[in-house]
């Protein structure tokens, strides 16, 4: 038997889990929705009130002739109807996304403990930096595979640090990456 949450009510968590790509041909991730839904349900499971999980998604329809009962696009589904109401953001683009990261910072009490998931395509820049790619992400020359592999509409890591430092300071911070070049994050 799993054991719940210690005290449930001073965790707040972000879940961010972006599966749908427009503006980037063939980068299509369903499965960073089934890490948001295994998260989800772990966290709901272990006691997390809903009023303290905030979640982000892009979610594609299925592909042409997939089931709509296949484990993967159920999931999906189940998550289109979460992101709905004050503390969820159902498109994923930069845009939504930096709104939705700074209203769950301010949402953020002092002495609690935040708790991100992002799940996503990630991109290392010519400087080696790391990039998260979001819904409204796109190649900056307009090619469909990126000529000179360079993304526009990404959220840098460093801004999504930036963004989640301005936390109350007693408020202690996990994140979770699970993207390509994640270590690419911390340099």
């Amino acid at each position: 038997m799993t054991e719940k949450l210690k005290d449930p009510a001073d965790l707040h968590v972000l879940l961010v889990g972006l599966g749908h790509y427009p503006g980037l041909q063939g980068a299509e991730a369903p499965g960073c929705l089934g890490d948001l839904m295994t998260w989800f349900e772990l966290l709901v499971n272990q006691g997390l009130p809903d009023d303290r999980l905030w979640i982000a998604a892009s979610i594609p329809a299925p592909p042409e002739g997939r089931e709509l009962f296949d484990r993967t696009w159920v999931d999906i589904r189940h998550v289109h109807g979460l992101t709905s109401g004050d503390r969820r953001d159902g498109q994923g683009t930069l845009e939504s996304l930096r709104a939705t990261i700074d209203a769950f910072v301010a949402s953020l009490p002092r002495k609690s403990r935040a708790l991100v998931v992002w799940a996503g395509h990630g991109w290392t820049a010519a400087d080696g930096s790391l990039h998260l790619a979001t819904a409204s992400s796109r190649w900056e020359d307009g090619s469909v595979c990126g000529a000179h592999y360079a993304l526009a509409d990404t959220m840098p890591w460093d801004e999504l640090v930036q963004r989640l430092a301005a936390r109350p300071r007693s408020t202690e911070l996990a994140i979770v990456l699970d993207s390509c070049f994640a270590a690419s994050g911390a340099a």
